[in-house]
């Protein structure tokens, strides 16, 4: 029936005893890590504890062996396969956790990815072989304060009072500063944006500053858009790159250009050429929108459009179409259109040119 409990029994290994404390609350002394219910499996780990408040959700617990078509004794998923590929899961010991996945293709094994976490269990690292690796850090407040990546270069994340990010700052494996990949957020009391900076050069300086503007319901209304981007990549570090013939700042691989733009009247799709020594040379385009950026919304509280895009939504609040403003640069003309099926999930999406 909806909403009665389903019953559970003790599970034949390890011992495992149920039963109904002084508050009503259903719980289980774990002395193992399977409780069996009259419709299906259920894992809660606990070990040597009491688990209270604990709620089997009937539907969920019936549908678990189809989602997963081959799991533990948990019961967890042990692996995945297609018939040629598979991935197998190994568990840290008394723990949901994911300690090691091994890929493997007609029983070669191709990639091991290892997953190390601490007594919070939160993730500190990826390792994979052949591949890369890397580690995290956190605060007090169980925030992601450090990204490291796989070539040792690193992001470091600041916070305010809120939990809001307010900077996300890149440094090389020296501890100098990624050019172009400096970001700090502003935001007001009650958590609208009101500023950006973003870009900066070597030195963390001549960041791109963007106001923003929010109305009664919390929703922006305009942002400031400057008249400037980056552009940035790899390239061999003995040839030279330069970006619409200006030369690009390098840092081993890394090159990095800032090119303006003139947006002060009307959205820019502008050409983007790199080249390097000995190298063939990459173009491209641009789309910047026109100093400011205003935003409208619908009743629903859904966008309709921005500085590039008119939005159209459907009676169930899903985007069915992107078009761009008849205003924008010719190159930049397109539009998208989605549909859903009866489970409300995304089944198409059509990308074409216009007019």
């Amino acid at each position: 029936m909806a909403g009665d409990r389903p019953a559970l029994t003790s599970s034949p290994w390890p011992r495992t005893s149920s039963g109904v404390d002084s508050f009503g609350q259903l719980y289980s002394r774990v002395g193992a890590d399977l409780l069996t219910c009259s419709s299906g499996l259920w894992e809660e780990r606990a070990i040597g504890d009491v688990v209270k408040h604990l709620t089997i959700i009937v539907a969920s617990v019936v549908s678990i062996c189809a989602l997963f078509p081959l799991v533990d004794a948990a019961p967890r998923v042990a692996s995945v396969s297609d018939g040629t590929n598979v991935a197998t899961n190994t568990y840290l010991a008394y723990s949901p956790l994911v300690g090691q996945i091994m890929f493997k293709s007609n029983t070669v094994t191709r990639m091991t990815t290892s997953k190390q976490y601490d007594f919070l269990n939160r993730l500190n690292s990826i390792s994979s072989t052949p591949s890369n690796s890397f580690v995290y850090q956190y605060n007090a407040a169980n925030q992601r304060t450090m990204n490291q990546l796989w070539d040792g270069s690193y992001w470091r994340y600041g916070y305010d009072t809120l939990g809001q990010v307010i900077q996300g700052n890149k440094y090389w494996v020296d501890q100098t500063i990624v050019a172009g990949q400096q970001f700090d957020y502003t935001f007001d009391t009650i958590g609208n944006r009101t500023q950006t900076e973003a870009g900066g050069d070597q030195n963390g300086a001549s960041l791109r500053v963007a106001n923003y503007t929010n109305n009664a319901l919390n929703q922006i209304t305009s942002r400031g858009v400057p008249a400037a981007v980056d552009i940035f990549g790899n390239g061999l570090a003995t040839n030279g790159v330069s970006v619409n013939s200006l030369t690009a700042y390098r840092k081993n691989e890394y090159f990095r250009q800032q090119l303006t733009v003139t947006n002060t009247s009307a959205a820019v799709w502008d050409s983007v050429t790199v080249a390097a020594t000995g190298q063939t040379s990459v173009t491209g385009h641009v789309f910047v929108p026109e100093q400011p950026e205003n935003y409208t919304y619908d009743v629903d509280g859904n966008l309709l459009s921005d500085g590039r895009w008119n939005y159209t939504w459907d009676g169930e609040n899903r985007l069915v179409g992107l078009k761009s403003l008849t205003t924008a640069p010719s190159g930049s003309l397109l539009q998208l259109a989605f549909t859903y099926d009866y489970m409300g999930k995304c089944q198409s999406s059509l990308f074409a040119l216009f007019p």
